[in-house]
């Protein structure tokens, strides 16, 4: 198990394949969302798969995040 790395990747183009095919900074839109650094820290050192209860709050804070994000 590796606890202390993080993934940094930069993706760059001099022209979108599609119209408005820009990424989406999901983990930093996370961040700023209301509440964001708590949904994180309330996920550290969870097993989320055998508790209902945060699989439901996950659940419920993606689809607030999609919906904020405006993804379709």
């Amino acid at each position: 198990k590796v606890s202390d790395f993080e993934i940094v990747t930069v993706d760059i183009v001099a022209q979108p394949s599609a119209p408005q095919a820009y990424p989406k900074a999901i983990y930093e839109s996370l961040i700023n969302m209301k509440h964001g650094h708590k949904f994180i820290e309330n996920l550290k050192g969870t097993d989320v798969s055998k508790d209902i209860k945060v699989q439901k709050y996950i659940r419920e804070e993606m689809i607030r995040l999609i919906k904020d994000m405006k993804i379709k």
